[in-house]
């Protein structure tokens, strides 16, 4: 067990018990080892509070959505099925609807790609 060394004892080992004593709390650089001190749990997840019925103050818990006002938000931060358009016309038009790559590739396949076909057709006939 860690001590601090005895003044007039221990002449020969003064420095390596003072330094056992200092490396309970403290890196070998000289810092906190900052989980130590603030008590940190185990387990991940966790943030600390204030917590008057703790001896030092605080305390670790769980943070949930309404303890910081977000009871209505969810964690699901991927498109709905229902908000993919695979109309591949894109006629819809819409500003709430995503269209999928598919009905992207559609409209550029049958659309833009014809269009462009049609005006090379035409410059190489004026150029014959």
């Amino acid at each position: 067990m860690s001590r601090l060394p005895t003044p007039g004892g221990d002449a020969t080992q003064w420095g390596t018990i003072l330094n056992d004593f200092l490396l309970q709390q403290h890196n070998a650089d000289g810092t906190h080892k900052l989980s130590l001190l603030l008590q940190v749990p185990p387990s991940s997840g966790l943030s600390l509070i204030s917590d008057t019925g703790q001896s030092s103050g605080f305390g670790w818990t769980a943070i949930t959505k309404s303890m910081v006002g977000l009871s209505n938000v969810t964690n699901d931060a991927q498109v709905k099925l229902t908000d993919i358009d695979t109309d591949g016309l894109l006629a819809a038009s819409s500003d709430s609807r995503i269209a999928s790559q598919k009905a992207v590739k559609t409209y550029i396949d049958t659309n833009l790609l014809s269009k462009i076909n049609a005006r090379d057709a035409l410059a190489l006939s004026v150029a014959l």
